[in-house]
């Protein structure tokens, strides 16, 4: 279901990590050393892993695995397994299994597959004023979270 939007990050689909990486969804959280928290975060679909900037994020193990064109130079510059989005500019290649409140400025993604519900409370929380935020939300991170 929907997200927040952080500086970058690199954004899997949980269903194609279970598909695709040994020992499932579990063991790709250990071995990228994965914790829910502030930044990065999971819903029922996606699997979200936040950096200052996505070439800080190492892909290495998962670029064996997963599907992703590279450059002359061995950089990412798309995939049909994983995407990066940016806050300020949005998802870094095609990807037609995320959307979003915004192309360009995204506050909110999610997985196409996400509920009515939950798209609509991701919309709703980009309409918030500051202070709405905190009337409605106690705290910025409420209002971060994940939406379920």
């Amino acid at each position: 279901m929907p997200i927040n939007t952080d500086l970058s990050q690199v954004v899997f689909r949980i269903a194609i990590i279970t598909e695709k990486y040994a020992g499932g969804v579990e063991q790709f959280k250990e071995d990228f050393k994965f914790s829910l928290g502030k930044y990065n975060m999971e819903d029922n679909e996606l699997l979200s892993m936040v950096a200052m900037n996505a070439e800080d994020i190492d892909l290495v193990q998962a670029a064996e695995i997963f599907h992703r064109i590279v450059d002359d130079e061995n950089y990412i510059i798309g995939s049909d397994d994983f995407v990066v989005i940016n806050r300020y500019g949005g998802k870094m290649w095609n990807c037609d299994w995320v959307t979003s409140d915004n192309e360009d400025y995204p506050v909110f993604f999610w997985d196409i597959q996400a509920s009515e519900r939950a798209i609509e409370e991701a919309l709703e929380r980009c309409d918030c004023t500051v202070n709405e935020i905190e009337t409605r939300y106690g705290t910025w991170m409420k209002w971060g979270e994940a939406i379920l």
